[in-house]
């Protein structure tokens, strides 16, 4: 049984090697504004460094104490079986147990002062707070006292310079599809893989 765990462990880490390779013949270079569909877990190289770093193991994924990680589909392409966070399902704590298992680098031991997943931004057009609606759960559920401040004990405004982007606003948040999204670009001093989807005006 041992003998067949390894064989697997093996198999995963020697397909990441060559999805690594492939990757480094056809990805580009990402630039500073660019935006992704899906969240990488803190310390995450670039992209294109990731998938190329990342041999696919599990171990980011089979570590997190939330079950924030998982990995991506097949329809992600070369990006597949990498390592991704689902912020409105299970935000992530920052914990940073993922970048202590990862046996490759694609993930960085950073400290916590220095992980950053991205910057959240409200959408005022769909923010019950801003449409007039009593409502402070993201202010609330936020772990970093300070960030989210409330103007009229309602709209809120989220501090650039305290978001780590863990995402607790954004499952917290009443509106469907949440009226919050993480962002990044040059004006985040963060890896660009670190993105959600940007929709409408933030704040």
């Amino acid at each position: 049984m041992e003998q067949y765990a390894e064989k697997q462990v093996s198999r995963r880490r020697l397909f990441g090697a060559l999805l690594a390779e492939l990757g480094n013949l056809v990805l580009p270079a990402a630039d500073a504004d660019t935006v992704l569909r899906y969240v990488r877990p803190p310390g995450a190289l670039e992209e294109k460094a990731l998938i190329t770093a990342c041999s696919r193991c599990g171990e980011c994924i089979n570590t997190c104490p939330r079950g924030a990680l998982a990995a991506l589909p097949p329809e992600e392409g070369l990006a597949m079986g990498t390592p991704y966070l689902d912020l409105r399902q299970n935000p992530c704590d920052l914990c940073l147990e993922c970048t202590r298992v990862c046996p490759t680098g694609a993930l960085r031991v950073v400290n916590r002062e220095e992980a950053r997943l991205g910057l959240a931004r409200i959408d005022r057009g769909r923010c019950l707070g801003w449409q007039g609606t009593l409502c402070q759960a993201c202010k609330e559920a936020c772990p970093e006292k300070g960030t989210i401040s409330l103007m009229d004990a309602s709209r809120p405004r989220i501090d650039s310079m305290r978001c780590t982007g863990c995402g607790f606003c954004i499952e917290a948040c009443l509106a469907d599809p949440p009226a919050i999204k993480l962002t990044t670009g040059s004006s985040v001093s963060v890896p660009t893989t670190q993105v959600g989807k940007e929709v409408g005006k933030v704040d």
